[in-house]
């Protein structure tokens, strides 16, 4: 029975090659805004793809680093594909991720809006066993961290493959 439980739930896991704008249209609900329900890039949302993909992709044969950046306005989005792609990286590919915030009021409330997506879809939840709020560990010991700029403990004795600084013009240190 076991076998078979988890070669059902392999069965629903995307392959390795699966872009991360597909792995998050199957994997992600979104629980606040003006989308809530499943991630889509459809109805004027469709740029959103190929930004997700860019840069959350697998890395191509010899890249070993991609940096990227997007200039964008409040409230444009763009934090919802970073949670995205790290949760791409964290429960598809097994790579530790970190989403760094300016302030930790920042970072808590980032936390939150992870902890209630990775809550409504059962996928994420069984990747997500229940955690700290701030550091979510996956079933195979991955991490997922929303840390915050302003305090030098923070930023200490952690390490991920991916990561995103977010709001760097309020970054500090």
């Amino acid at each position: 029975m076991r076998d078979a439980v988890a070669a059902g739930l392999e069965a629903l896991s995307p392959p390795d090659d699966c872009p991360p704008s597909e792995w998050a249209e199957a994997h992600i609900r979104i629980t606040d805004g003006d989308r809530v329900g499943p991630m889509s890039f459809g109805r004027g949302y469709e740029f959103q793809r190929e930004m997700v993909d860019a840069f959350f992709g697998p890395f191509r044969p010899g890249e070993q680093r991609r940096v990227g950046v997007a200039y964008k306005g409040a409230q444009s989005g763009v934090t919802l594909l970073c949670q995205a792609g790290l949760l791409y990286w964290t429960a598809a590919r097994q790579v530790s991720a970190f989403h760094l915030m300016p302030r930790e009021f920042d970072a808590t409330d980032k936390a939150k809006r992870l902890a209630e997506m990775i809550d409504a879809e059962p996928y994420l939840r069984r990747e997500f066993p229940p955690g700290l709020l701030r550091v979510r560990k996956t079933r195979g010991g991955q991490s997922l961290r929303v840390a915050y700029s302003n305090s030098q403990a923070e930023l200490k004795n952690w390490q991920a493959g991916v990561g995103v600084f977010d709001g760097v013009d309020e970054l500090e240190g």
